[in-house]
């Protein structure tokens, strides 16, 4: 505290008011006259630079001594050398009873004017060492002379307590000897006693009281709206010290009068409690009538409806059209190697593949049906081709026709928050050519939905593991309908009656028999033991044998004749097709490949060029086709996401819950906290707040990186999917910071605007998600919570509060880089840097105190907050991009 008046020296000079109720002060004219030490009486402040002055306050009294004699022109405002020395050396007195002298001036607590020596007066302060009076700053309590008199005695100096009355006289109640006289000082054992009017040689009285010493800040319980008076905090709000009018309490806050801080309400918490559960049973009973409203109104329950066949009797008339552009396949040689070790998974494959057909691929498991699968579709990115591959009698790659060439996965591979009619409608209105309207998207949505009996349950989530949906059969209907809606001209499956009962899947192949045979798509399919009405429903059958070698490809009515032929009769009861994977399985001593090279061609008959032209059309008329362009597919997906966020309503308020606990915990821990206990806070809240905010921006990418691969793979705008996600989302990171204030800026009422904060906390949520979406990208889900838990951890460490920033800037390079990229490190800048700039120009020292230790800039405020506001929008800008870099490279082959 000695220097604590040098510092608000420099707090003084230079400031500038930000409250009208500030008093100004308007110096007097230099005079002439010559005072003590030939000092020229001044009643000016001394221009002293602040930042720089309390930098040279922190290199010690000496340094300080000099910096300010270098700032004193013509020691117009200092003292003397001598004097400042023999203040210095402890040699001259601090008495609170001054005798007029050459060092009274240099006193706190006095100033000269015209060359007559004056106690400070009211308003103002005089910190020794320099002769002038300041006038007292904003926010600041500075009364003048006090006015008690004094009973005991200061052991240290021998004299009494530093209080006078009103007269300016020092006194003391009478003593044995002269009782009621007012004895001055006491020198040695002797006491010296002085008229109370009239001084030694008649002389008038010429011992004074001093004035107001430091530019105190105005108490806490109290505001002073001018620096000479001070209120008591009325009721109903708080007064923190240095406050120039009272701070109303937020309604979670309760207020005595003459309170310095606010104070839990705990009927206030109550009622924001029971208000909360209120708000939280509608929105659940809401939720769960329209699910129970949904599932009433379906017609048949989920068994029966897997079970109902379709009846040609019951549908509209056929809406199926004809392709004008058909595609067929014919491939030699066709085998794929590992790239890691070069192992043949797939060889020899040799065939054609027609228009208007079914072709089915079975084998035993390991046989390479699926890789046989991909090979063909140019999606196997694992392993190299032998073989070529011809399309229409031509060899051109199969990337040329990627749009009219769909996929359906094993797995049913969809948004689950999603009801049917919706996903097949996003996939329409991404897929369709750009040329189709509405109406035309409509009618193929409506075609699909008959094909695959889906009306019934058009209006139905498709649910997951945790939300009740559509039965396995239906959605593995819906999953082959995001294909078709998109009018495909070759139609791959990999196993899509995997799952289902022989009844689904008899309804399932018969929708595709009916498209492949009045629409003239390209059908393949894998399947594993069909029941026989499924298999006489193929129009050809390639059986493939371990090590991918192909058994037999031909017609699926000519199987049993040509097995027969091998010596392998079908026993009576048998399933066929079980009977052909057991024989391939098991061929007992026979080499069916040999056998099928050999005089499987010649058993089933090549196919003529003939016999592909009337069915297939020359690549030379496939008209590429014209999907919407990035800013429409970007508004599909838009809507898309945002209604995905809509039905996640139980999730995100569960992230509210947490948010409103770890604010109110923060809040309440830091309810009465200084600028240090709000730099806690801070920490504190980049913890909480962004660990909730990062762990719930996962789910954006992270949940839906198979979609987004099924997309990408049918040939959808990435760019578009990416913008349309993060905007989507942008309404929840604001949210995100507005709940977290409501509680944390009402307990803690920081003097930083509301405005401010969620300037801060919007920013910190943008920064903080984008970091989440590049790791829900790059990591796998399983994983990602661990990671982005651990980085959060790092992040706050890297913030700045411990180890400080100016601990780690002394490490090269590492130590200015790395908390560079912490979020935590801007946004707890930010929030002290908004919190400085408000103070009143008395606590500014304290602010400045706190910002030197850890290593901010000073002085600066209002620029350094924009300056961490930018990098926090650099730093989720950067997170975003590595995120999109991360969407396009990461799993290529799934975008294949």
């Amino acid at each position: 505290m000695m220097f604590y008046s040098a510092v608000l020296i420099a707090s003084v000079v230079g400031s500038t008011s930000r409250y009208s109720t500030t008093r100004i002060h308007s110096a007097p004219p230099t005079t002439s006259h010559d005072g003590p030490s030939g000092v020229i009486p001044r009643e000016e402040t001394c221009q002293l630079d602040p930042a720089e002055w309390f930098s040279q306050l922190s290199k010690g009294e000496k340094k300080t001594v000099s910096y300010l004699f270098s700032k004193c022109t013509n020691d117009q405002d200092c003292c003397g050398d001598e004097i400042i020395n023999n203040l210095l050396a402890g040699n001259a007195e601090e008495d609170v009873c001054i005798a007029v002298s050459e060092a009274a001036e240099c006193q706190p607590g006095f100033y000269r004017s015209n060359g007559t020596l004056q106690p400070c007066p009211a308003d103002y302060f005089c910190p020794k060492w320099v002769t002038c009076k300041i006038p007292c700053t904003q926010g600041s309590y500075c009364p003048g002379r006090q006015q008690k008199c004094a009973s005991k005695i200061n052991p240290k100096s021998l004299v009494y307590d530093r209080v006078c009355r009103a007269l300016g006289y020092c006194c003391i109640n009478g003593t044995n000897d002269h009782p009621g006289s007012p004895p001055l000082r006491v020198e040695g054992n002797a006491s010296v006693f002085c008229p109370e009017h009239i001084g030694d040689q008649g002389k008038p009285f010429q011992y004074l009281c001093p004035g107001p010493k430091e530019n105190n800040p105005c108490p806490k319980g109290f505001y002073c709206e001018l620096p000479d008076q001070k209120t008591v905090c009325p009721k109903g709000s708080f007064c923190r010290r240095g406050a120039l009018s009272p701070y109303p309490c937020g309604p979670l806050t309760a207020c005595k009068k003459g309170s310095g801080a606010p104070v839990v309400n705990l009927v206030g918490v109550l009622g924001l409690a029971i208000l909360g559960v209120f708000i939280l049973l509608c929105i659940l009973f809401i939720n769960q009538y329209s699910l129970w409203k949904r599932n009433k109104e379906m017609s048949l329950d989920d068994s029966e409806a897997d079970v109902e066949l379709l009846d040609p009797e019951n549908q509209v008339e056929s809406l199926i059209i004809p392709k004008d552009f058909t595609i067929s396949f014919s491939f030699n040689e066709l085998g794929l190697n590992l790239k890691n070790g070069g192992r043949a998974i797939l060889e020899g494959v040799t065939g054609s593949i027609k228009s208007y057909h079914v072709t089915a691929v079975m084998g035993p498991s390991g046989a390479g049906k699926t890789t046989f699968l991909t090979t063909l579709m140019g999606k196997a990115y694992y392993g190299n081709q032998t073989g070529t591959v011809q399309i229409n009698g031509k060899q051109v790659p199969i990337k040329k026709f990627k749009k009219i060439c769909g996929f359906v996965p094993q797995e049913d591979v969809m948004h689950r928050n999603l009801t049917v009619h919706e996903v097949l409608s996003y996939q329409a209105q991404l897929r369709l050519p750009s040329s189709m309207n509405g109406g035309a998207r409509s009618k193929k949505i409506k075609e699909v939905m008959d094909l695959l009996e889906l009306n019934e349950i058009r209006d139905n989530l498709i649910g997951d593991e945790e939300k009740r949906g559509i039965s396995g059969g239906q959605r593995k209907r819906v999953n082959i309908g995001m294909e078709l809606v998109a009018d495909p001209t070759v139609l791959f499956l990999d196993e899509p009656t995997s799952g289902l009962d022989s009844t689904s899947s008899f309804t399932v192949l018969k929708a595709l028999k009916r498209i492949a045979a009045e629409g003239g798509l390209t059908v393949v399919t894998v399947l594993h033991q069909p029941r026989y009405e499924i298999f006489q429903m193929f129009d050809e059958v390639l059986f493939l044998g371990k090590g991918g070698r192909t058994v037999y490809l031909g017609p699926a009515e000519s199987a049993q004749a040509y097995f027969q032929t091998l010596g392998f009769k079908l026993p009576d009861l048998v399933n066929p097709p079980d009977f052909y994977m057991d024989v391939i399985a098991d061929p007992k001593g026979k080499d069916l490949v040999a056998e099928w090279s050999s005089k499987g061609e010649g058993f089933v008959g090549s196919l003529t060029q003939a016999n592909i032209a009337h069915r297939a059309t020359d690549e030379n008329d496939y008209h590429p086709r014209v999907s919407r362009n990035a800013f429409q597919q970007a508004w599909v997906f838009f809507k898309r996401e945002y209604a995905l966020q809509v039905r996640m309503i139980s999730v995100h308020i569960t992230d509210c819950i947490l948010l409103l606990l770890g604010a109110a915990v923060v809040g309440t821990i830091y309810l009465d906290a200084n600028l240090s206990g709000q730099m806690q806070s801070s920490f504190m809240s980049a913890l909480v707040f962004g660990l909730v905010t990062a762990l719930a921006h996962l789910r954006v990418f992270g949940t839906a990186r198979a979609v987004f691969w099924r997309e990408s793979a049918s040939g959808v705008n990435r760019l578009s999917y990416f913008v349309a996600a993060n905007l989507a989302n942008l309404p929840m990171q604001i949210l995100s910071a507005l709940v977290y204030l409501s509680i944390y800026f009402t307990l803690v009422s920081p003097r930083a605007t509301i405005y401010n904060h969620i300037l801060v906390f919007s920013l910190s949520s943008w920064s903080v998600s984008g970091m989440s979406y590049a790791i829900s990208i790059l990591v796998s889900p399983r994983n990602s919570q661990l990671v982005v838990t651990v980085l959060m951890l790092i992040s706050g460490l890297l913030g700045g509060l411990n180890p400080t920033l100016k601990t780690m800037h002394s490490v090269p390079f590492l130590g200015i880089l790395l908390p560079s990229l912490s979020f935590a490190r801007w946004m707890m800048e930010a929030l002290n840097q908004a919190e400085v700039g408000e103070y009143p120009v008395v606590l500014e020292p304290e602010g400045y105190a706190v910002q030197t230790r850890i290593g901010y800039t000073i002085g600066k405020a209002h620029e350094r907050f924009s300056y961490c506001l930018g990098m926090l929008t650099l730093l989720g800008v950067g997170a975003r991009l590595l995120a999109f870099v991360a969407l396009l490279l990461c799993n290529r082959g799934a975008q294949q």
